[in-house]
Formats: C-alpha cells, structure tokens, sequence
C-alpha cells in the first residue's frame, strides 16, 4: 500500500515536472515562464485548472500589444504637446497685442473670459484641461498663462521647452523654475498644472 502511495505521488511529481516543462517551454519567450510555472504545479500536483487569462497578442515582430498601446499613447500625448505649445504663442502674441502700449494688463480676467465665449476652441487646451489667463504682479505688469490636467510626460517637455518669445518664468503645479531635467522628472505627475509668467 505504501508503494503504491509513494509510487502515487511521485508520478504526480512526474506529472507537475512535465506540465511545467511545457508550459514553461511555451510562455518562456512572452516573459512569462513564473506564472507558467504556478499554474503547471497547481494542474500537476493539485489538479487545479488556472484561471483563464487573457491571452496576449503579439504581432509579427513579437512585440506586445500592451508595448504598442504605450507608443500609441506616447506620440498623442507627443503631437499634443506640440499643438499646446503652438497656442501659447498663438495666446500670447494675442494679448500683448490687445495691450499694446498699456502701462499694465489691468482687466486681462475679464476680457478672456469674452474671448472663451466668442471662441470656443481657446476652453480647453490640448489635453483636455483648462486655459486660464490672468494678470500677475502688483501693478499688473506681469500676466501668466496655465494649463491644467497636463501629462507627466508633456509637462516634462513644455517645463524644459524655451517658447519663441521670451524667456517666462515657469511654475509647476505652483513650484518656481528653472527646472532641470531632474527637478522636472520629480516634480511633474499625472494631470499637472504649468505655468508660465510673461512681463
């Protein structure tokens, strides 16, 4: 009886080895050999299907469909940073134009809040967050320009980006630049606001 209990188990083992082998032979190359591993010994010594997964998919260059999400992602999120720095320069020339020869941008509030309603596209910017335009210093002789719910990665790139004309100061999330790729990598999260400060 104990031999063939001993003979029982070991065929088991057998068994669990060989599922194993299998199943690790066939994920190996998706990167996925430990979770082959648990299922073939929870089969093999257990007889315990796993739990059906989603398989995942690969195209012809064994690239996974998750790593092709990710590029997808990252070249919106790249050609919307583009266009959110093209209208900042669209924005800014737009109010020094309307200032031009004031002393100050006294009443900048009000007169974006008219230019939001007459033009709809200046409501949200790029990403989906919020333009705001105010005017900064004691005497108004400053005015800033924010966008809200900014992506880490373009935050990062528009915090170290130089616009064409001058040299703003640069807040992330209320933090005063200048920033390093350092300080910008640490600084920036998901859905961050920026800043910049013209005179």
């Amino acid at each position: 009886m104990a031999g063939k209990k001993v003979g029982g188990i070991v065929g088991m083992l057998v068994g669990a080895a060989a599922v194993v082998a299998l199943a690790g032979g066939a994920q190996a190359a998706n990167g996925e050999n430990r979770q082959a591993i648990i299922e073939g010994l929870a089969l093999g010594l257990f007889g315990v299907a796993p739990v059906e997964r989603e398989v995942p998919r690969y195209d012809r260059h064994g690239r996974h469909d998750r790593y092709e999400r990710e590029v997808r992602r990252e070249r919106e999120v790249s050609r919307a940073t583009d266009v959110a720095l093209v209208d900042l320069e669209r924005l800014v020339s737009e109010v020094r134009r309307t200032h031009r020869g004031s002393e100050s941008y006294e009443g900048l509030e009000y007169q974006w809040d008219r230019i939001r309603r007459n033009d709809p596209s200046w409501r949200r910017n790029a990403f989906g967050g919020r333009i705001e335009v105010a005017e900064r210093g004691r005497y108004g002789e400053f005015f800033s320009v924010t966008y809200t719910n900014v992506p880490r990665e373009a935050c990062i790139d528009m915090a170290l980006a130089r616009p064409q004309r001058g040299n703003p100061m640069k807040m992330i999330d209320g933090v005063r630049g200048p920033f390093s790729e350092a300080s910008a990598y640490r600084l920036c999260g998901h859905g961050s606001s920026i800043t910049w400060v013209f005179e």
